[in-house]
């Protein structure tokens, strides 16, 4: 690991002392306990739902913030400083990372009058039911991968710094898509048009955004968008986005540990 990595590795590490800061404040000031007195999402499959059914005003949203801007936009600040050649894809995931930001800030202050906009974080509790089900939804899709040799999840692979591109892979990258994509995104969509729309019409975004990524192959394309189908249908039901988060988290651990076994040599 050289000096870079080690400025890397402590924006990391900083982001989770502040964010565990964070929810130690939340929990003494009992935020964990607050009960979701919105509607049942699954009541309107098809159709919109009233405004401010997702919002920011959900426990840990503090923490969520801090860990956010920390880990994603300092650290993609990092890659836009000291990795050229991906200056571009750190600008991209800069704006996405500003654009969620700005949304939540707008959900927190007015979220029944933001018609256009709404957000999830963490969801309402269930937080083991919903690490489980994205532990679920991530074996499934590594199954897939193993069953189809034509099929690689994708790695944000830094040349030399093999540390730098597991940080950005597995814990960077899956924040600020989950975040874009998931947490304002899918409900924003959802909000006006019904979860089903939400999950199919993020998907598709989503997919669209990985097709340079994956060079067009249909196949990963598919496995893609059926990902974000599923994963944004659940993350819609608990208005939460970790259960797609720890399935993202988990799918980039594998594509990364696969990568490095495969081209670092172990000696």
């Amino acid at each position: 690991m050289n000096w870079m990595e080690f400025i890397l590795l402590g924006d990391v590490i900083f982001g989770f002392i502040v964010a565990g800061m964070q929810i130690w404040a939340a929990v003494k000031r009992g935020e964990h306990r607050m009960v979701d007195t919105g509607l049942n999402p699954l009541d309107y499959l098809i159709g919109p739902m009233p405004e401010g059914t997702y919002s920011a005003n959900q426990p840990f949203k503090k923490a969520f913030a801090w860990f956010g801007s920390i880990v994603g936009l300092l650290g993609f600040g990092w890659v836009a400083v000291n990795v050229p050649a991906m200056r571009s894809v750190a600008v991209i995931y800069g704006v996405f990372g500003a654009v969620t930001a700005a949304i939540i800030l707008v959900e927190e202050v007015a979220p029944r009058k933001s018609e256009i906009t709404a957000c999830m974080l963490w969801g309402y509790g269930d937080w083991d039911k919903q690490i489980l089900l994205g532990v679920a939804i991530a074996l499934s899709f590594i199954l897939v991968e193993v069953l189809f040799s034509s099929l690689r999840f994708g790695v944000m692979q830094v040349q030399d710094m093999p540390f730098a591109s597991f940080i950005i892979t597995v814990l960077m990258v899956p924040i600020i898509e989950e975040g874009f994509f998931r947490g304002v995104l899918a409900p924003s969509i959802a909000e006006d048009a019904g979860i089903i729309h939400g999950a199919l019409i993020s998907s598709f975004v989503f997919t669209v955004f990985h097709a340079y990524a994956y060079q067009l192959n249909l196949l990963a394309l598919i496995v893609v968008f059926i990902f974000g189908a599923v994963a944004g249908f659940v993350d819609l039901v608990y208005k939460s986005i970790l259960p797609s988060a720890t399935a993202h988290k988990l799918i980039n651990l594998y594509a990364f540990m696969s990568w490095y076994f495969q081209t670092v040599p172990l000696s």
